[in-house]
């Protein structure tokens, strides 16, 4: 994981380099580090990938939290982030898989097909990173999901050994019912993850 140094790609598609992000535009940093991403004087460092975790595809196309979590990765892409981008998620109620329709929208949001790599069979979030983990070209990586589920997606990354940031889109508070059940849902993980190899 190392600083801005990199000469940027004469192909690339990417409105802004994330070594600008001093200064006048800390705001922007702001903006696209929301959660626990660390921004020392202004300046992000460039991760690994992105991983953007699933969210439910509805009878009629994507769900909101689908679009708003793809929406945000796709921003930190052009913002140079990280080069590539990972989203996960299989087949549920209804298709595509959750990854292939992110990916849709990815491609929609100017992201390079060759920065996109699927990950489609998991259905819970362990599943999502640990399925991840070896698609990932090195351990950095930013985890793109809504900041109530946030905690829990750090938990079993670093669980997994991944030097693991969170950034999240976005959004209204979360209903108090979402709020339980994600308190719950973690209190769960710990336990799962006591009987868990760092290996997955």
């Amino acid at each position: 994981m190392g600083r801005m140094t990199r000469n940027p790609s004469p192909s690339s598609n990417r409105q802004q380099d994330l070594s600008s992000f001093g200064g006048q535009n800390d705001s922007i940093c702001k903006k696209f580090y929301p959660l626990f991403f660390s921004v020392p004087n202004g300046i992000a460092e460039i991760m690994d990938a992105i991983l953007v975790l699933g969210a439910a595809v509805w009878s009629d196309g994507p769900s909101p939290t689908l679009r708003r979590r793809t929406a945000h990765a796709a921003e930190l892409w052009h913002a140079g982030a990280a080069p590539s981008i990972i989203p996960c998620g299989g087949l549920g109620k209804h298709p595509p898989s959750e990854a292939a329709a992110m990916r849709t929208l990815l491609l929609n949001a100017g992201v390079s097909a060759d920065a996109i790599i699927l990950e489609d069979q998991s259905t819970t979030t362990l599943e999502n990173i640990r399925n991840a983990r070896p698609l990932l070209p090195g351990p950095n990586v930013i985890i793109v999901t809504d900041h109530y589920h946030g905690r829990r997606a750090l938990m079993v990354a670093r669980h997994l050994r991944l030097n693991a940031r969170v950034s999240a889109p976005k959004h209204p508070h979360p209903p108090i019912k979402h709020q339980i059940r994600e308190t719950l849902a973690r209190l769960a993980y710990a336990y799962k993850l006591r009987g868990l190899g760092r290996n997955g």
